[in-house]
């Protein structure tokens, strides 16, 4: 099983919401989008993903459903939003802010280019390395996928958003991320303290205890929703927050190892392997 180099489809693969059997829209440039997008949108941008489609698309590439679910529920746990989820999306202006052009040079795709997170752009060496990382990720375990996920996150996932929000602050970073994810959390857990109450309802009338969407559900007990609400309350952030690294950062699930002298800053085609 081989990475293929198919947009539509790691957006489709990217955009399951875990535990819902829903997705977001494969189509995204609606205003059901664009309406939910945290930093806004304004009338003619291009909608510009934080998360590069391509580089997650191999993490969810060659799994079932409920695997690629698995997959993107650890990668929202991380800090990082994914696919067509609205969270992942910046609105930005064409040829100021957006696309590679002649004209303007600064746009977020040339600064994604620079620390070499721009496929398009690879050649010879570089780009057989870059497809050779996203092959092995491709056909690698479930397992082996989420071992190399903090590290894609802090190594790639992390440095692309920010490049981004350097356009748009109020685009969502890894900690605004990650405090949607804890909010999801404790909805969902409240939700099912509200199903079991429904289902002890039904407890004697000889209905079936069967909640509308069709799932069997069984009662889970009560669950310590102030301690998720606490983990909510203490997560502080910044919503201007910009990323510090230090000179010789080490990876331990993605391999540099072409330079004795690479640190963070530099580009990620000097990636050959991941520690799996």
């Amino acid at each position: 099983m081989r990475y293929s180099k198919d947009r539509d489809l790691n957006l489709y693969q990217s955009s399951f919401i875990p535990g819902s059997n829903k997705s977001y829209p494969v189509e995204y440039h609606t205003d059901a989008v664009r309406n939910e997008i945290p930093s806004g949108y304004e009338d003619n941008e291009q909608m510009h993903h934080l998360v590069p489609a391509e580089l997650f698309g191999a993490f969810v590439q060659n799994l079932n459903r409920e695997e690629a679910e698995i997959v993107i529920d650890r990668a929202n746990q991380l800090g990082i939003r994914v696919g067509n989820d609205p969270s992942n999306f910046a609105g930005l202006d064409k040829m100021k802010e957006h696309i590679r052009n002649y004209e303007y040079s600064n746009t977020v795709h040339s600064k994604l280019d620079e620390i070499g997170l721009e496929s398009s752009e690879l050649e010879g060496e570089d780009r057989k390395k870059f497809y050779n990382l996203l092959n092995k990720i491709a056909s690698s375990s479930l397992e082996q996928r989420l071992a190399a996920l903090p590290d894609f996150v802090t190594y790639i996932a992390e440095p692309a958003i920010e490049i981004g929000r350097q356009f748009r602050p109020e685009a969502q970073g890894i900690l605004e991320n990650k405090k949607q994810y804890a909010a999801d959390k404790v909805i969902k857990e409240l939700r099912s303290v509200r199903e079991a109450d429904i289902l002890d309802g039904l407890e004697g009338t000889g209905l079936p205890r069967k909640l509308p969407s069709g799932n069997d559900q069984r009662k889970k007990g009560g669950k310590e929703l102030s301690l998720l609400l606490k983990d909510i309350k203490d997560m502080d952030y910044s919503p201007k927050r910009t990323i510090a690294r230090s000179a010789g950062d080490k990876f331990t699930g993605m391999i540099r190892v072409n330079s004795p002298g690479d640190t963070i800053n530099s580009p990620i085609t000097t990636v050959t392997s991941l520690g799996m």
